[in-house]
């Protein structure tokens, strides 16, 4: 299936998902951002500019320790119930984006990352998702 997460201009972004279900069911994700004028993908720096990966990791940083201040169902690998880094259990969380981290366009032109199940968190917290607000 596909849903069309942005599309204004030249600029449109999808996002496909495929099901496999035999012993267990999962899901994974496929998201293309497109320059139809350019013929082109959109990459995160296309976007943000050369300082994509300072803007997004601030950015990421930020939401993750202001959602597990608040929230206490919130959790990520690498991070303590205050929201400050904490390695004890050894499982490294989040770290960087890199130009391969996986992207959409939300409604306001907005990248939004989106990390695998597993990937930063617990399972339960599913494919966790942080808008990065344009300047």
């Amino acid at each position: 299936d596909y849903t069309v997460k942005y599309q204004k201009d030249n600029l449109l972004s999808l996002e496909l998902v495929t099901a496999k279900g035999w012993v267990a069911a999962s899901q994974e994700r496929h998201y293309y951002n497109l320059d139809l004028d350019r013929e082109q993908a959109l990459t995160l720096e296309d976007i943000l500019g050369e300082d994509y990966v300072r803007i997004c990791n601030e950015s990421i940083d930020a939401q993750i320790r202001e959602q597990v201040r608040t929230d206490e169902m919130k959790s990520y690998f690498g991070y303590g119930p205050d929201g400050e880094q904490d390695d004890e259990m050894g499982i490294e969380g989040f770290t960087t984006v890199s130009k391969d981290t996986k992207f959409y366009l939300n409604e306001e032109g907005n990248p939004v990352i989106v990390f695998d199940e597993y990937e930063i968190a617990p399972g339960y917290m599913g494919m966790p998702e942080f808008e990065i607000e344009r300047g």
